[in-house]
C-alpha cells in the first residue's frame, strides 16, 4: 500500500518485491517442471537457468539469500513478505510437508546444484525420511552452496515446537509487560526513561515471535491482568500493530519503530490520576478535558527521552486522532497522519473495546471485528483496517466458542484459508469438575467418507461468565 505512507520508508523497496516474486515464481516454477517433464527435458534445464539468474542478481548484492516458510507466510532474509496465494502457497506447503523450514543459497552457487536440489524436491516426503532428511539427500547429490534448515518438531526436553514457541511467548509477554511498567515509572517520576535499548530488545523478540508462530503471542492479548489495565493495554497494542505490520509487510527496523511507539503510545497516562482513569461513571468536562491532555503529555516525555525513535512520539500524540482528523488533540493544521499513528489507532481501538473496564463491560473480539468496517473511512484507514481484520481472522486467537457438539473451546490459531474453521483446543472438565485444556482439533476435519464437518462453531462466549483465566489455556 505505498500511496498510504507519508513516510516511504514503510514499504518495502519495489526493487525489494520484485526480487522475491521473481526468485518465488522460478522456485516454484523449476520444482514443478522437476515433477512434470524427464530429467533430460529442455524445459527442466530452461526452468533452472531462470532461477539461477533471479538467486544470482540477489546474491550478487547482498551475498546470500534464505526463504524462511513459517504457517502462510514467506520470510526473505529478515523480512516478512504479505500473506500470499496461489502458486506460492503450493510452494510453502511443499516444503513444509519436506520438513523445510528455510532454504539458503549462497554464492558460488551453480547450475548442476539447483538441477539436483529440484530433483531431489520432487523425491515424496517418506523416500526423503528414508534417505535421512533433505538435508542428506542435496548432500548426496554434491550440492554445497544450498543448505536447509529442518522444522523441529521435539525439543530435546521432549517438548513440542508448538509448546516451547507459546512458552517462550509467555517468557516475552512477560519482558514487554516489565518494560512498558518500567517506562511508566520513569515517567511518573519526572525522570527520562533511561534504557531504550532494552525495549529495542524486546521488541525484536516480540517481531521473530509474531513471525515464527502469529498464534503464540497474539493469544495471549486476550489473557488480560485487568488490575494493571494500562500496562497490559500497552503490550497488546504494540502485539497488534506488530501482527499488522508484518503483514503489510514492513521492513525490520520499521516494526522496531511500530512496536515501540505502540508499547509506549499511553505513557502520557502517567500523569493522569487513578480516580479518573478508574472512574466507574462517566467523565465531567474538566475531567475529560484532563484525559485528553495524555497525547500530548505522552509526546512531550518521549521526545525528551534520548535515543528514542522520534516516530514514537509522533505516535503518543496522533494516536487518539481520527482518520479523517476528528479527534483529540485537535490539529493546528490539516496535514496526513504518521501510518505508525493509524496502525496504532486500530489496535488500540480494539483491544479497549475488547477489555473489562470500570465504566463499560468487555466486547467479543469477533464483535469488535465486525462493527469497526462502519468505521472505515472516518476513524481508520481504510485498507489498513481491511488488512487488520484479515490478520485476525473471524475468530481471533483467544476466543472462547461453543461448538454444535456443545463442547466449549478456545481458538488456538487461524486457518488463513479458512478463517470460519480455525484450529481450536477443547477445553476438558476433570473429576474435580474444573476446566482444563484439552485436545487441539482442526475444524476444517471432516467425517470419514462424507463432506460434513466433525465440528463447526456456533456462539462466542464471555471467558469471564465462565470464570476462566485464559493464560491456562494458552
Amino acid at each position: 500500500m505505498p500511496d498510504l505512507m507519508q513516510d516511504q520508508t514503510m514499504t518495502l523497496p519495489n526493487s525489494d518485491i520484485e526480487d522475491a516474486n521473481r526468485i518465488l515464481l522460478q522456485l516454484n516454477s523449476a520444482i514443478k517442471n522437476s515433477h512434470l517433464y524427464p530429467p533430460e527435458h529442455p524445459r527442466i534445464r530452461d526452468a533452472n537457468i531462470s532461477l539461477l539468474k533471479a538467486l544470482q542478481d540477489h546474491i550478487a548484492e547482498r551475498g546470500e539469500i534464505t526463504l524462511r516458510f513459517i504457517e502462510n507466510q514467506i520470510i526473505l532474509n529478515k523480512t516478512p513478505l504479505c500473506e500470499i496465494g496461489g502458486a506460492a502457497s503450493g510452494l510453502i506447503e511443499s516444503c513444509l510437508d519436506r520438513q523445510i523450514q528455510s532454504i539458503t543459497f549462497s554464492q558460488g552457487l551453480r547450475l548442476e546444484e539447483l538441477t539436483e536440489f529440484t530433483k531431489a524436491m520432487t523425491e515424496s516426503p517418506e523416500e526423503l525420511t528414508d534417505h535421512g532428511g533433505i538435508q542428506e539427500e542435496i548432500l548426496s547429490r554434491n550440492v554445497s552452496h544450498i543448505s536447509v534448515g529442518k522444522l523441529v518438531a521435539i525439543e530435546q526436553s521432549g517438548e513440542s515446537s508448538d509448546g516451547l514457541e507459546r512458552r517462550l511467548a509467555r517468557e516475552i509477554y512477560k519482558r514487554a509487560f516489565s518494560e512498558a511498567g518500567k517506562a511508566m515509572e520513569e515517567a511518573r517520576s519526572g525522570h527520562a526513561i533511561p534504557n531504550t535499548q532494552s525495549i529495542t530488545e524486546v521488541i525484536n523478540d516480540m517481531i521473530d515471535c509474531l513471525s515464527r508462530s502469529r498464534s503464540a503471542l497474539l493469544g495471549l492479548t486476550s489473557a488480560r491482568n485487568y488490575d494493571q489495565y494500562t500496562l497490559c493495554h500497552s503490550v497488546n497494542v504494540s502485539i497488534l500493530s506488530l501482527a499488522l505490520g508484518i503483514s503489510i509487510s514492513l521492513r525490520r527496523e520499521l516494526l522496531e519503530r511500530l512496536g515501540i511507539g505502540g508499547l509506549l503510545h499511553d505513557i502520557g497516562k502517567v500523569l493522569i490520576p487513578d480516580s479518573i482513569l478508574d472512574k466507574p461513571g462517566k467523565l465531567n468536562r474538566e475531567e475529560l478535558a484532563i484525559i485528553q491532555q495524555h497525547p500530548i503529555n505522552g509526546a512531550r516525555i518521549l521526545r525528551n527521552t534520548t535515543e528514542m525513535p522520534e516516530n514514537a512520539a509522533i505516535v503518543a500524540f496522533e494516536h487518539h486522532i481520527n482518520y479523517d482528523l476528528s479527534g483529540y488533540p485537535s490539529l493546528v493544521r490539516r496535514r496526513p497522519l504518521s501510518v505508525y499513528s493509524m496502525t496504532v489507532r486500530i489496535a488500540d481501538y480494539y483491544d479497549a473495546m475488547t477489555a473489562l473496564r470500570p465504566y463499560r463491560k468487555p466486547m467479543m473480539p469477533a464483535d469488535v471485528l465486525k462493527c469497526m468496517p462502519a468505521l472505515s473511512g472516518r476513524d481508520f484507514e481504510p485498507r489498513l483496517l481491511s488488512q487488520f481484520v484479515k490478520v485476525l481472522g473471524t475468530y481471533p486467537v483467544g476466543s472462547l466458542v461453543r461448538l454444535d457438539t456443545n463442547e466449549l473451546a478456545i481458538v488456538y490459531s487461524v486457518n488463513s484459508g479458512d478463517p470460519e474453521r480455525p484450529v481450536v483446543k477443547l477445553i476438558a472438565v476433570n473429576k474435580d469438575r474444573q476446566l482444563i485444556p484439552g485436545e487441539v482439533v482442526d475444524l476444517r476435519e471432516q467425517s470419514p467418507g462424507t463432506e460434513q464437518y466433525q465440528r463447526s462453531v456456533i456462539q462466542v462466549l464471555n471467558p469471564i461468565s465462565k470464570g476462566m483465566d485464559m493464560m491456562d489455556f494458552l
